[in-house]
């Protein structure tokens, strides 16, 4: 289903055949010759079945019981005709046709089980199932077969039933000879057959899995939440995450997010799965591809976080009963469920909320960003802090020296971060450093300006192993970039640096928060470069000031 009808693995469920128990639990009648055996084969006359293979089995096993009989139950299509007068003409060849008889299609397939000695199955394909393997075992006949398919996970070899690879012909013979001669066997084949049966393979079985699925269906919701640009973007859809989780306690969730991002949605309790897409790779062609492969879910409705042209076209393409996003002119109108986009200067997960009041979910100030790093991420970070000799007993605060590389304007000068760590020392506080792999000649320049040096674990720690580490932080500092999203995640004390960005569209909400801003008439300026060239905004956030602030909190 999953190869050649491309369906998702996860819209299937597998419902085992079952057997009228009841209907096959005939009485065995006492035999007046134990040795007059009889054989049994179900099937319709077609290669597939291995007639062959057994009436080569069956000489072999006639060889040494003389008396045996051999019914062959099934017949072959109008157009096989001329096997089974193939397989009549073998029986004589073979020496064993007053054994064989050739029974044709019946209806009475209990009352000619519940005379049989053994059932066999031949088959040299893959078989689906095998389903009179189970009615033989409810008639108590133990069944030889080969090991094809589903007949694999119905007998338990050596417990329920013998299997033996499909057109070994002596294998076959020898497994039906033993059942035949070992009654003490092939009476402990019978009781696991009938007990794994009762477990497994009965009408209420198959009838209670059934309903299941249609209860599935009836109250499970699939949801797409759609988030895939900056890694603190993703951080900040967390709380989202976990009220659309608390809204549909038996929904599955599922995320897509950029590769970047893909670690802090995996390791969210509130989503099922993880779809990976680079945003960047958004020509055409992707994107149709992305689409098919999502609307094999099946969702039931998109939640999109993200809101641009990219999202809401994938949103559309991927043809849920419902998507829900704001109303912002970049193909919007392809959404069934939007919201104007029409309020300023609001916080970022108050504005996702927005979206999520249309589901009935609203805002709450009790949710809070969450990140979860795994106990690999804290065991990585005990041994950092160990190699600095820094524990929980002493007094450290994080400190992020960069924004991303396209918001320069967003950095603390790094006089003023030296400073700072000397300040602090004085106090016996000390300052570690946090940020990227690009930020390590920063790092190194900080650290031979200060005369308390910092510990650095620049360029050391994935997004979640920085999570892991801000939490032994007793303050965070940053600027308006994600580990300050991370750090109010972990629910640790932060220290916000914006100027070219308004605080009131990007701070993370947080227990215990400061932010740092000199008003200046050129801001919020969300420029890359400063326009004035002094930089003014970030460059009188004094250290003084913010070291007051660090002290505060940590008393």
């Amino acid at each position: 289903m999953v190869q050649d009808f491309g369906v998702s693995a996860e819209n299937i469920r597998v419902i085992a055949r079952s057997v009228d128990v009841e209907r096959f639990n005939l009485p065995r009648s006492a035999k007046a010759d134990k040795k007059a055996f009889n054989i049994v084969m179900i099937g319709r006359i077609t290669p597939l079945k291995g007639h062959p293979y057994f009436l080569k089995a069956m000489a072999r096993v006639v060889h040494q019981l003389p008396s045996v009989k051999i019914q062959i139950i099934g017949d072959a299509p109008a157009k096989k005709q001329a096997y089974k007068d193939e397989l009549v003409l073998l029986t004589k060849r073979l020496g064993i046709s007053k054994q064989v008889e050739f029974m044709g299609n019946r209806r009475d397939i209990p009352q000619l089980l519940s005379k049989a000695d053994c059932l066999v199955l031949s088959t040299i394909t893959q078989e689906a199932f095998g389903r009179v393997i189970i009615e033989a075992q409810a008639a108590g006949v133990p069944v030889v077969a080969t090991r094809v398919g589903g007949v694999a996970e119905i007998i338990d070899h050596e417990k329920t039933g013998l299997l033996v690879q499909p057109k070994e012909i002596e294998a076959m013979a020898d497994a039906v000879l033993r059942i035949l001669n070992n009654p003490e066997f092939s009476a402990g084949l019978v009781v696991a057959a009938k007990k794994k049966i009762d477990a497994r393979y009965t009408l209420a079985h198959m009838a209670d899995a059934t309903i299941a699925v249609y209860k599935e269906l009836m109250h499970a919701t699939k949801i797409l939440v759609i988030k895939m640009t900056a890694v603190g973007d993703v951080v900040l859809s967390t709380a989202a995450f976990k009220a659309i989780r608390h809204k549909f306690p038996n929904a599955q969730i599922y995320c897509l997010t950029s590769p970047q991002a893909s670690a802090i949605a995996e390791n969210c309790p509130h989503i099922n799965e993880v779809i990976v897409f680079d945003p960047q790779d958004k020509n055409f062609k992707t994107l149709l591809s992305k689409s098919r492969e999502l609307r094999r879910y099946h969702f039931d409705k998109v939640v999109d976080l993200q809101n641009n042209r990219v999202s809401h076209l994938l949103s559309f393409l991927t043809l849920p009963k419902e998507s829900y996003g704001y109303d912002n002119g970049k193909f919007s109108f392809l959404l069934s469920k939007k919201i104007k986009n029409n309020i300023r200067n609001i916080p970022p997960v108050e504005h996702q909320f927005r979206i999520l009041k249309m589901l009935g979910i609203d805002y709450s100030l009790g949710l809070r960003l969450e990140l979860n790093p795994s106990a690999k991420d804290e065991a990585y970070v005990k041994e950092l802090l160990d190699s600095e000799w820094l524990s929980d007993g002493q007094v450290f605060v994080g400190l992020n020296i960069s924004a991303s590389q396209k918001w320069p304007t967003k950095n603390w000068p790094l006089e003023h971060m030296a400073k700072l760590c000397d300040i602090l020392g004085q106090k016996n506080v000390r300052v570690v450093l946090t940020g990227e792999n690009k930020d390590k000649s920063l790092s190194r320049k900080l650290i031979a300006k200060a005369r308390a040096k910092p510990a650095s674990f620049v360029g050391k720690t994935s997004i979640l192993q920085l999570a892991a580490l801000i939490k032994h932080c007793r303050v965070y500092l940053s600027p308006d970039s994600a580990p300050l999203h991370v750090a109010a995640g972990m629910q640790v004390p932060i220290i916000a640096f914006f100027g070219p960005t308004d605080a009131r569209r990007h701070m993370p909400p947080a227990d215990k928060s400061a932010v740092l801003h000199k008003p200046m008439k050129c801001s919020p300026c969300y420029s890359g470069v400063c326009k004035i060239k002094t930089h003014a905004c970030m460059n009188d956030i004094s250290p003084e000031e913010v070291a007051r602030k660090v002290l505060q909190f940590i008393k």
